[in-house]
């Protein structure tokens, strides 16, 4: 056979596995429209599967199902699991004793959270806004309902420390303390545990308030405003504030959440944290379903906005609630019923403030 016909039969062969090749591809190409096409046509888009659904999550190792929408997604995350995936197995080592009496309970309980080592700051509190707590009358006004006060804290490995502490809680009868490391990452906790220590020993209680003890609180116009929406708050219950309405979510520094926790760029909608007021129907409510949801370290993001949304609480924006950029107070603020608490305040300026406030001859 000469060089021409052999050449002519490689030509051959290869038209031949070309055209094999080319009728594979138009195959796959085919199967995979006639897929696109049902389902297209069924009204549905073309995801790959997913291997996880919501209900089989463990822990907070939760991955939702990406062959939902995103808005399925969302919806489902705010769906409380179904065994407890973050429970609350911390002790009270230290309660106040007789805080509230059930024939004449508080309006208002006010819940701080506290460092085992910020000592000053919650004696500041004690001797001024919070004083009203323990008796005192707030300087010039009247104030119309009873408030308790107590401060939230957890274990620290400073020895000093908890001695000093022991001696605070023996004088004061005012902190409640349990048996979490006290840290950032505990925070959410902490406020957990004050919520829960409230709803069982003051459970007619009407308001929970929780402010950082860098505040300042006008109490006689927060109760006046609370009483003023005590009415109106129904069953599924509301939180009060500043409320934050876009907040994106942070991946890195302090106050990061991981994407498996949380899986959306922005939080629901949430009040900021320096303070904020729960009406107390709701508190065992939130506490319980923080046990069925990924823990987030952001107290405010977590109990005011995820938690809040799991159980279908309103919020409502008050005027006068400060936030964590807002300026620090003038006396004139409180004289003038302006603002409801103001954030930014040390120690010795909460004592200038209350001496101010108590003075007759203020100009404002």
């Amino acid at each position: 056979m000469d060089g021409a016909s052999m050449k002519k039969i490689r030509n051959c062969r290869i038209s031949y596995k070309t055209l094999v090749l080319s009728l594979g591809v138009l195959l796959v190409v085919g199967l995979v429209y006639t897929k696109y096409f049902h389902y297209r046509n069924s009204g549905r888009r073309w995801r790959p599967v997913n291997l996880v659904p919501v209900e089989k999550c463990v822990g907070s190792k939760c991955i939702l199902a990406n062959d939902t929408s995103t808005g399925m997604k969302y919806a489902l995350y705010f769906q409380p699991r179904k065994t407890k995936v973050n429970e609350f197995v911390y002790r009270f080592l230290n309660q106040p004793t007789g805080a509230c009496d059930p024939a004449s309970p508080p309006v208002l309980m006010i819940i701080v959270p506290s460092s085992p080592s910020h000592t000053e700051e919650r004696n500041a509190i004690r001797s001024t806004w919070g004083s009203v707590s323990r008796g005192k009358r707030w300087p010039l006004q009247s104030i119309k309902g009873k408030a308790k006060l107590v401060f939230l804290l957890g274990i620290t490995e400073n020895i000093t420390t908890l001695q000093n502490l022991q001696d605070e809680v023996t004088e004061y009868n005012d902190i409640v303390q349990s048996d979490y490391l006290d840290t950032y990452q505990n925070l959410s906790l902490k406020i957990l545990s004050g919520i829960r220590w409230t709803y069982l020993k003051c459970p007619d209680v009407k308001f929970i308030l929780k402010a950082d003890d860098d505040t300042f609180v006008h109490l006689p116009l927060l109760i006046a405003t609370l009483e003023g929406y005590y009415r109106k708050v129904d069953r599924n219950g509301a939180i009060f504030g500043n409320i934050n309405t876009d907040a994106k979510v942070r991946r890195r520094g302090m106050w990061k959440v991981s994407e498996i926790d949380y899986p959306f760029p922005h939080f629901p909608p949430y009040a900021y944290g320096n303070t904020y007021v729960i009406s107390a129907n709701i508190a065992s409510r939130i506490f319980s379903a923080s046990e069925y949801m990924p823990y987030i370290p952001i107290e405010d993001a977590f109990i005011t906005g995820i938690l809040a949304k799991v159980i279908g609480a309103s919020h409502i924006f008050v005027s006068g609630f400060t936030f964590w950029l807002d300026y620090k107070p003038n006396y004139c603020d409180f004289v003038n019923d302006i603002r409801i608490s103001a954030t930014k305040v040390n120690f010795k300026y909460m004592y200038f403030l209350w001496e101010k406030l108590q003075s007759e001859d203020t100009n404002c």
